[in-house]
């Protein structure tokens, strides 16, 4: 089973996947968390881990690989900065989700459905093509949701002199990111996949958001 967490920077999806995969093991599933892995590396360990997964699925899947390529010059990005940066991203994800499985859940803070978020982004119009070819599907979203003055507190906390194209300024570009994200969600990618809603706001609410989503996934795992 294949779990994607969507939602805006600074919602919290890196840690609610962390705390939620160390829950489900408790529940006796067997968890890999790649992406958060990998993102929380040293920025060269980073790089060359996200290079060699992506290197990985041109190799084994070389025409979702040219689909994939075809997706992204298609999409008309601003400037080659995005396109590459795209390009990359997008073989990235899918290159986590065709690498052989172990365990029960392949749970991701970074998946396919954000990163045709950050492809409509880098746009200059955000709009969703009907099936982004190339692509695998995750089984299961969660939509992780906080408020705006919550999401800008947090971008500020770790804020590094716009270290990523949102961080730099949040004010302006939050917006345009929850336009993308609504268009990948609108995409034919995203039509038929469970969605979980998962407030957080905060320690107050985390609680039950991870108790939720404990609950969810081991009830669709169960009739699975």
């Amino acid at each position: 089973m294949t779990i994607e967490l969507t939602g805006l920077p600074g919602c919290g999806k890196s840690y609610i996947s962390r705390d939620l995969a160390l829950r489900l093991r408790n529940a006796g599933l067997k968890v890999t968390e790649p992406a958060r892995r990998i993102g929380h590396s040293a920025t060269p360990t980073r790089i060359a881990a996200k290079l060699g997964v992506a290197l990985l699925f041109l190799l084994f899947h070389p025409l979702r690989g040219i689909r994939v390529l075809q997706l992204v010059l298609s999409s008309g990005q601003r400037g080659l900065g995005n396109l590459a940066g795209s390009l990359f991203n997008l073989l990235f994800v899918a290159g986590l989700m065709t690498l052989p499985r172990r365990g029960d859940i392949l749970l991701l803070d970074q998946g396919p459905l954000q990163g045709l978020a950050s492809l409509y982004y880098g746009a200059d119009t955000p709009t969703a093509v009907d099936q982004p070819a190339g692509l695998p599907a995750p089984d299961l979203i969660i939509r992780v949701v906080a408020e705006r003055e919550v999401i800008l507190a947090r971008l500020a906390s770790r804020r590094s002199g716009g270290g990523s194209r949102v961080e730099a300024d949040p004010e302006r570009e939050l917006p345009l990111f929850k336009d993308a994200l609504a268009a990948a969600e609108r995409s034919g990618f995203a039509r038929g996949i469970p969605v979980i809603e998962s407030p957080n706001n905060g320690e107050d609410s985390l609680e039950n958001t991870l108790q939720s989503l404990v609950s969810s996934i081991l009830e669709i795992k169960n009739k699975d």
